[in-house]
């Protein structure tokens, strides 16, 4: 569509600016990528991966271990485990943290 209503414009690319990839080395390459790495928003978002499931690790582990406590086996757990994992892991941080409000672990 998008081609159809441009009319044939053609744009002009300079062929000698743009970077050829397979001409670049592997320590240039490497050295881009540190560059990258070291930018303030990619530095943020590194912190964020890095952290996000701390506060929930707990309840994703012990929840399984609960159910096998309660009486189910490890094959019908198994056998649950997808369709138990979205709403747990939703349920069980939000139930804990209303439990836990006032005492730190």
């Amino acid at each position: 569509f998008l081609g159809i209503s441009k009319g044939g414009d053609e744009v002009d690319v300079d062929e000698e600016d743009e970077l050829d990839a397979s001409k670049l080395g592997l320590r240039e390459t490497y050295h881009r990528l540190w560059a990258v790495c070291q930018l303030p928003a990619v530095r943020s978002l590194f912190l964020v991966l890095l952290t996000y499931r701390l506060p929930t690790a707990l309840s994703d582990n012990v929840k399984f271990l609960k159910a096998v406590e309660f009486g189910l086996s490890k094959q019908t757990t198994a056998l649950l485990s997808p369709l138990l994992v979205l709403p747990l892991g939703i349920a069980v941080p939000i139930v804990a943290s209303r439990v836990w409000k006032g005492m730190p672990l």
